[in-house]
């Protein structure tokens, strides 16, 4: 009798194990498929709520307003419609994308004209990254950039996906533009998702 109790506790512990264990392999099955999609639900509960505000939170000079915060000294690459408003960094490397938005080297700057380009992952190893809502994007939706403690507003002109050997696309311009990319579709390399927008509002203008 005792030998069968032994077994018999020695057979629950087993299917308790074996539960606890398909327990967290369902659970983990669950995560990695909800956590590529969470951004976007949460983009859509904070849109439909009007949580996003599409207006650019900054004015050309600072003020008193409490509702405009003053410019940042960093530089900043502000895009109301991602419910973006994040520090731009420079590098010489690829390297630099782990931080966030890279403005690519010998591209332009908002201050020289010319075609300024920066990039950012869409999606990392283990969760989204900065340009995650770079699709959002359309057609006339302003955005900015502040540069040296400047507003350089644009409007999107163009949206469109490239082949990666297309790198004509970071050359200069005549015209003040803002050239913004990512890869496409979601977790691969395939392509480039682009966004083109012209300077409508800056130092000068």
């Amino acid at each position: 009798m005792a030998i069968k109790a032994k077994a018999r506790n020695k057979d629950d512990n087993l299917r308790k194990l074996n539960n606890i264990l398909t327990v967290l392999v369902i659970g983990l099955g669950l995560y990695l498929v909800i956590t590529p999609f969470l951004p976007q639900l949460l983009f859509w509960l904070k849109d439909s709520t009007g949580q996003i505000d599409n207006t650019i939170p900054y004015s050309k000079t600072n003020t008193d307003d409490a509702s405009q915060p003053d410019l940042p000294s960093e530089n900043r690459l502000v895009v109301p419609q991602m419910d973006l408003d994040s520090e731009v960094h420079d590098g010489q490397y690829a390297s630099t994308l782990r931080k966030g938005i890279w403005h690519r080297p010998q591209t332009s700057t908002p201050d020289k004209g010319g075609n300024t380009v920066m990039v950012g992952h869409r999606f990392t190893y283990s969760s989204p990254a900065i340009f995650y809502h770079l699709d959002k994007l359309k057609a006339d939706d302003e955005l900015a950039v502040i540069w040296n403690e400047q507003l350089y507003t644009y409007k999107v002109r163009e949206v469109k996906i490239v082949n990666p050997t297309e790198v004509h696309i970071e050359n200069n311009t005549e015209e003040s533009i803002l050239t913004l990319y990512t890869c496409t579709p979601m977790w691969t390399a395939k392509q480039r998702l682009v966004v083109i927008s012209e300077l409508i509002d800056g130092p000068n203008i």
